[in-house]
């Protein structure tokens, strides 16, 4: 068993030595993902740097980690790396369980995932995931064509209420 040197950390905490309770997390996207933004991000206080796998190539996101690393290392600064991840096709609903070791939060983009699988199969993914998500303790979001006549009109359909509430109700943010 080790001493913590508890004086040493509260002398590199800044101004009356409290831990701050909040944290920065930006989401890094084409306007900030080159290396003197980040350094800049760090500088600044980021403590987390959010990847949105919604859009951009495997590439895209490699060549973004990679920048954040070399930010740190330039500024000395450490800064967690949080994963939200989505399930588009088959082999994503296939290989579920090892994506979900793998990220920090989850959404069920129902849209993309009917494009890819048959549209009778989509609650029974959306449940499974759902559920899973909950087991882990993951935050989980349900997106894509709920609430979609409230662009037009003032209230959802009834199919979309019930839709919004059972997805709650399975222990999802809408």
């Amino acid at each position: 068993m080790s001493n913590i040197d508890i004086e040493g950390l509260l002398k590199e905490l800044p101004h009356d030595g409290r831990v701050p309770k909040t944290k920065i997390v930006c989401t890094l996207g084409p306007a900030s993902r080159t290396v003197p933004l980040l350094e800049k991000l760090l500088r600044a206080g980021m403590n987390v740097a959010r990847f949105n796998f919604s859009h951009g190539t495997h590439e895209y996101h490699q060549e973004t980690l990679d920048n954040l690393r070399i930010a740190m290392h330039n500024t000395q600064i450490l800064c967690a790396v949080m994963l939200d991840t989505k399930v588009e096709n088959q082999e994503g609903v296939i290989n579920f369980d090892e994506i979900l070791r793998e990220t920090d939060s989850f959404m069920v983009a129902r849209g993309d995932l009917g494009m890819e699988i048959p549209v009778e199969k989509i609650f029974l993914a959306q449940k499974m995931m759902i559920y899973k998500c909950n087991i882990a303790g993951k935050p989980v979001v349900t997106a894509t064509q709920m609430l979609e006549s409230m662009i037009k009109s003032p209230r959802p359909t009834r199919a979309e209420a019930t839709d919004g509430a059972m997805t709650v109700l399975d222990g999802t943010g809408v």
